[in-house]
Parts: C-alpha cells; structure tokens; sequence
C-alpha cells in the first residue's frame, strides 16, 4: 500500500484506559474478541477520527470532555468513565504516506486547558488536513447496527432508509469539483426558506413560488443520486449474490420530499433532528421476480416477506451501490466491518467474505481491492476460516481479551500462527508442545491449500494423513494443468508449432506475429521444464519427510506417547513444515 494508516493509539478512549498502540503495520486486520472485549471502541475511534476532519474544534471536543451529569455538554463524552479528570484523551492516527510518516491527533488541544468555548456559528475553522478528509471521502464503516437499520421497522410501516441515508451514505458521496459531500449539499440548500429583511418567512407571490420550483428542482437532484445508487445496487445484487439472475430488486422511493413549510422550520438545528426522521422518507420497496408470471411484485413491507440472509443481502446491496457513486480513483481508503454478518448463517457468511476479500478475483470487485480492511469479530470460528483463508502477509492477526467482571481495559495481543508457537516452544525447551503445533499447522496449510474454494462443506474432519495424500495428488494434478495452459491452450495450429524444432525464425512462410509467439513459447517451455528437473525430486521427498515427521514427532506428541524427543528432528521438522507452507502457498 502506497499510502496506508500505520497505527492508531487511543488513550483513555471508551473501553481503553491508558495508552493502547493498535499497529496495522500498513496491512489489512482481522480482529476477534468476545462482546465488550473493545472491538466496538476501535470501530468508533477509527469513524470519530475520519468524521473529524469535517468538524469544527468544538464538535471535536465534546467527545473528549470528563462526563458531568449535571451537564448537558458533556453527554456526548467518549471517554473512559473510569480514568481521573486530569488525565488526558485522544486518539492518534499514524498514515504512511510512501515512506513519510505523519501523526494526526485529536482533539488537537487537550479539553482540560483548552480556550473558553464560543458559539458553533462563530467558531473559527481550522484547515483541515487532506490526508484524512480524503480518507473520510473514500472509507466506509459498516456494522451490524448499521444494517440493521434498513429493515428494523415495525410491520406496520414502510421501511423508511432517510435517516440511513443522512447518516451513513451521504455524508460521504463527495463532488469531485468542489469537494463537497452530497450532505453538505442537502444542507446548504435546505438550511432555511428565503426569509424577509424581519425574519418572517415569504408569503404568497412570485418569490415564494420561485423558491419552491428550486426546492423541487433540488428533490430531483436527490432522485437522481437515489436512482444511481439503485442502479448499482440492483447490478451488484443480482452478479453476486443470485449468480446473474433475476430474484430480488431494490427501489428507493424519495417520497416525503423537502417542502417549503418543511424548510421553514430550521429541521437542520440539533433539536429538528426529530422532525427530519419523521417529515422525510427515503421508502425501500423490494421487487421480487415471479417466474411463473415473468414479472416483477412489488414488496412494501419488506421486512414482513423477507429472511434475515435476503434482507440483509439487500442492505449490502445498498450500502455496496452507494459505495460505487463515490471517489474511487484513489487507493488510500478503509472498509471497517465490525460483526456486520453476526445474523447470517456461516455458508452465507462465507458468501459474503467472497465477495468483499474477491477471492475470485473478479473484475467487477476490483475496486475492493485497495481498500485497507479492518474486521472484527465475536464469532471465534468465524475469526478461525478467515485467518486461515487470508495471507499473513497481507494480514495482521489479533486478539482482544477483557474482564467483564471488571474495569481494567481490554488486552490486545498479537495472535501468532502455529508455527510461530512451535518455534517459540522450541526454543523454550517445551519440546511436546512443539509437535502439537507443528500438526495443526500441516492441517491447516493442507486444508487451505485443499479448499481454495473456501467451500464450508470442506471443513468437515478427515485424517490427516489422507489430506496429505490428497494434497500430493491435487499439487500434482496443478503441474499438469500448469503445461497444458502454457502449451497446449494457444492458439498456433500444430503445423506451426512444429517449426520449433527448426530455424523458424528465419521461416518465410511464418508471419510476425507467429514468430514472437513461438519465441515465446520456446522459452517458456525450457522454463518450465528446468523448473521440473530442479524441483520434481524436492516436492517429492518434500510431501514423504512430511509423512515422515507426522509418524515420528506430530503424533507421538499429539498423543503423549513418552517417546524421546530429538532437538535435531525437532528443528528439522520446524523448517520442513515450513517448506511444505511456502510450496503450497506460493
């Protein structure tokens, strides 16, 4: 990553007391930890820092501020309840920018000796640094919470997506000219009616009926962004989650729209918020395909019809389709998913994880490629497939453990692989651990190399010494495919591919364009078959030494049988595992 977020630190940040160093070592994290463990808190750090860049100081500040019950500005506080009112709060951000390192810290000024609050509207606005309001533009945060509320609505009503919408998706849909998001838009243009000199609101006449043709002016605006967002939704429903096939489409109804008398009542003061969520809809209608009729039937109260899984691969739909309307020419941006599938079952977890890791490699998920990703989990079988299914070098591993009984702060620790701990055992002395976890290691890189797929039907047991055979076979069975890809998936006729053995290149009857392809053929096939003679009797004795040390040291110390336990093997075994591990995943 060219540019990337290093670490964050938060210090006495929600569940965090002290200083807690989260370092992302500029790679993707998966993070797992039982409810209340923290992983909210990172969650919220990571958002309230990006939201940041848009505020002004004193909307910063109040997250920061010791709680007072007594009072009310300080209600919005975030911080740990627990640390004493001289000690300090913030969350620092560290970005790699191509090798320059650049720490970012709110609240720029500790609130404890910060300067004599003055009214919002007469604040002073600092500069905001690009870096991280680029990064605000790009990134997206999405939790279980979040989804939910696409369709946690009463059966009686419409599911109403407004306040989804304001806060969720359009406060990060940016203008590429003048950089302003499509919130602030929204804002700017309905803050207040035209108001005379007095203050009193326009009356019957030309002016009135102008401005109320620019507000329906304005709702078509919204319309249109709505109609995109649905477009793409639609798409990415459909490809991904029904194989291309017609099930399930969303619609976004802008229904209850900015009116005048609306407008007029200041619904952008804090205390309107209420008048917003009630006097503006944005209705989801889901159409769902009758074959039988070769029709479309409309779904109002979709959380009536639906299960969970269609409903929630709807919300994604839509979170997804927003997604895909903002700034993506730039790959210094994060995706945060905080327990966003706690509601699905595992096969349709996996579905999911799919599509946003691109594990096929499909070039309609390309974009999801450069995110930075950060997910976290309370499921310890979920946390489980996707460390075993992601690369470590592209992944950092982590653990957050805390006391429920207790208000010590949660305890986050680096989750080392299996062979990791065997050398770590070994080099304590702790020679029977060593074979432990020498074995889950072979199982877990054989499994993985078994199940590319990430099929969970594959993660029933099966003996360990059949998955190696299997896996011999399946390796085998590659190199062979690995040939006729590169020599007999082309397109030269035979007749051509005969020239090789002469001097074709000098053959009058062969054009250009065959000449170079033969070229290139010819050394790919001495390439490949130098490879083999160099590496066939290596991978050969490679899978047989395995064999050999799952007899002599991972069972007898899987099993505690006594037997005799050699330093010598035991290193030998380290460094043979590890050679299966990078011939099987390079």
């Amino acid at each position: 990553m060219a540019k990337s977020v290093e670490k964050i630190v938060l210090k006495n940040f929600k569940a965090f007391r002290g200083e807690q160093v989260i370092n992302f070592k500029n790679k993707n994290m998966l993070i797992y930890g039982n409810n209340g463990a923290g992983k909210s808190s990172i969650f919220w750090a990571l958002y309230t820092f990006l939201q940041s860049s848009i505020k002004k100081p004193t909307s910063i500040d109040k997250y920061f501020k010791v709680f007072d019950v007594a009072d009310n500005s300080t209600h919005q506080s975030l911080r740990n309840v627990f640390e004493a009112a001289d000690e300090n709060s913030f969350i620092e951000l560290t970005v790699n920018d191509n090798g320059t390192i650049i720490n970012y810290k709110i609240p720029s000024i500790p609130p404890a000796v910060a300067l004599p609050e003055v009214p919002i509207e007469a604040a002073i606005e600092i500069p905001v640094d690009t870096n991280i309001k680029l990064l605000n533009t790009t990134s997206d945060f999405i939790n279980y919470k979040l989804l939910s509320g696409f369709y946690s609505h009463s059966h009686k009503y419409d599911v109403n997506l407004w306040s989804v919408f304001e806060k969720d998706i359009f406060p990060f849909i940016t203008d590429n000219v003048t950089e302003q998001t499509f919130l602030e838009k929204i804002i700017e243009h309905t803050d207040d009616i035209e108001r005379y000199a007095s203050g009193y609101g326009l009356r019957e006449g030309w002016r009135k009926y102008q401005y109320t043709d620019w507000l329906e002016a304005f709702n078509i605006e919204i319309d249109n962004m709505l109609g995109t967002i649905q477009q793409n939704a639609n798409d990415f429903i459909k490809e991904h989650f029904y194989n291309n096939k017609d099930v399930l489409q969303v619609e976004l109804i802008f229904d209850k729209r900015f009116k005048y008398d609306l407008v007029e009542q200041r619904i952008w003061k804090d205390e309107n918020r209420h008048i917003r969520a009630s006097q503006l809809q944005i209705k989801l209608v889901v159409k769902q395909y009758d074959i039988a009729k070769a029709a479309w039937i409309p779904l109002h109260r979709v959380q009536s019809f639906l299960n969970e899984a269609q409903l929630t691969r709807i919300a994604m739909g839509i979170r997804i389709g927003a997604l895909r309307t903002r700034l993506q020419t730039t790959e210094f941006k994060l995706l945060v998913l905080d327990d966003m599938l706690i509601s699905l079952d595992l096969s349709n977890r996996m579905e999911v994880v799919k599509i946003i890791l691109n594990h096929d490699n499909k070039k309609s998920l390309k974009f999801f490629d450069s995110y930075q990703k950060i997910i976290l989990t309370h499921d310890k079988g979920f946390y489980n497939i996707l460390k075993n299914y992601t690369n470590p070098n592209e992944w950092e591993y982590c653990r957050l453990t805390k006391d429920e009984n207790g208000n010590e702060a949660p305890k986050l620790a680096i989750d080392k692989t299996h062979i990791e701990k065997a050398s770590k055992f070994f080099a304590d002395g702790e020679y029977d651990a060593v074979g432990n976890e020498l074995r889950k290691e072979v199982e877990l890189t054989i499994k993985k190399y078994l199940n590319k797929a990430l099929n969970t039907e594959s993660e029933k047991f099966t003996e360990l010494s059949k998955m190696i055979k299997s896996a011999y076979e399946k390796y085998t069975e590659n190199e062979r495919r690995l040939f006729e890809k590169i020599f007999v998936d082309n397109d030269l006729p035979i007749e051509v591919i005969q020239k090789m053995d002469e001097d074709f290149e000098h053959d009058e009857h062969l054009n250009g364009v065959q000449i170079g392809k033969l070229k290139s053929l010819k050394k790919s096939l001495h390439k490949y078959l130098y490879k083999q003679y160099e590496v066939k009797e290596i991978k050969n004795k490679l899978f047989d030494e395995v064999r050999v040390i799952l007899d002599r040291i991972m069972n007898p110390a899987s099993h505690s049988s006594g037997e005799s336990m050699y330093e010598k093997e035991l290193e030998d075994a380290i460094k043979k595992v590890q050679e299966l591990k990078d011939c099987l995943e390079g």
